[in-house]
């Protein structure tokens, strides 16, 4: 019985260090319900006097994290949309412009404040072979043109007729799909690799390493689709037509 309760002793002994909270501890408890009920004031002075008392510096990354400081940013345009990585991770992509201008702009992750290539188009894919990527290049046709005035003006004026809106977009989009190229394009000498010359282009999909597959279709008077592929350095070959 004695050594039952001399275990007992000791094991309570040995607990109740670590049963104790680390003041460091509660304070940055209460400084982080300080923060959750809106009292930010209060809730960055106990930050601030967590992380200045000795052996703070270990609290920095969860301080750091509840204030959104942890992961850093770097704004790389005021005016972008859609922004991708290359499969490297190396380069950058974004669009920019309106739908009658677009651009797709290409950086480097390593230096964002400088563009490497930009080009004229809101659909451009990497492409996984190194330093490749493919887009659509539309021809401005009278037609396209004309459509495009068309539809900008109902998008300017209130919404009477959204049928006579969404008509409009339907006939652009396959306009500008009929009248359009795929081109390969080599970043670091920006030249142009190949160019796929079918009807109503709608995709470019990345694939297996070194292919891009670019997809051809009827959207209004045909429903034929085209798949063809793009190897690095080569025309592209078609590989299926289906009807759909």
């Amino acid at each position: 019985m004695k050594r039952i309760a001399l275990s007992l002793v000791f094991l309570t002994a040995c607990l109740a260090p670590a049963m104790q909270l680390d003041p460091l501890d509660e304070r940055l408890d209460l400084a982080c319900q300080a923060w959750d009920g809106g009292d930010y004031i209060k809730a960055l002075e106990e930050f601030e006097a967590v992380l200045k008392s000795p052996g703070g510096d270990r609290f920095f990354d969860r301080i750091a994290l509840v204030t959104g400081e942890l992961y850093q940013t770097v704004e790389i345009t005021v005016d972008g949309r859609s922004a991708r990585f290359d499969p490297s991770g190396r380069l950058i992509a974004y669009d920019a412009g309106t739908r009658a201008a677009p651009v797709s702009r290409i950086l480097a992750a390593d230096n964002p404040g400088k563009v490497l290539v930009e080009v004229r188009s809101a659909s451009l894919v990497f492409s996984p072979a190194p330093n490749m990527a493919a887009f659509f290049r539309i021809h401005e046709v009278p037609e396209i043109q004309k459509l495009r005035k068309e539809v900008e003006y109902l998008q300017s004026v209130p919404p009477s007729d959204r049928r006579a809106f969404q008509e409009k977009l339907r006939q652009l989009t396959w306009f500008e799909a009929k009248n359009s190229d795929a081109v390969l394009l080599d970043i670091m000498t920006r030249k142009e690799k190949a160019r796929h010359a079918l009807e109503n282009l709608t995709g470019l999909q990345r694939r297996r390493p070194g292919d891009l597959l670019c997809r051809s279709e009827g959207i209004r008077y045909r429903r034929l689709r085209h798949l063809c592929r793009f190897r690095s350095g080569s025309a592209p070959a078609a590989d299926l037509r289906a009807r759909i």
